[in-house]
């Protein structure tokens, strides 16, 4: 954390939800591992060296599968 961004990591076993609310973005940085990250019904592939932004408001997402990543907020 910094004045800036706050940033927190995450292992995923098998499923987790997150939501991204209207105070920020998230910036998502696939460290480890495998899976699909779901928004708003549409899926996508995600591997170790992804990044993914998600805008704010966008709200419920889902990871699934074996995942470490760093998630970057305001």
């Amino acid at each position: 954390e910094n004045d800036y961004f706050i940033c927190t990591k995450y292992d995923v076993l098998s499923s987790m939800k997150k939501e991204v609310t209207l105070e920020s973005f998230q910036a998502l940085t696939i460290l480890d591992g495998e899976g699909k990250i779901i928004v708003d019904d549409k899926e996508m592939y995600i591997k170790k060296g992804d990044s993914l932004f998600i805008p704010a408001q966008e709200g419920v997402y889902q990871i699934e599968g074996t995942v470490s990543f760093i998630q970057t907020r305001l």
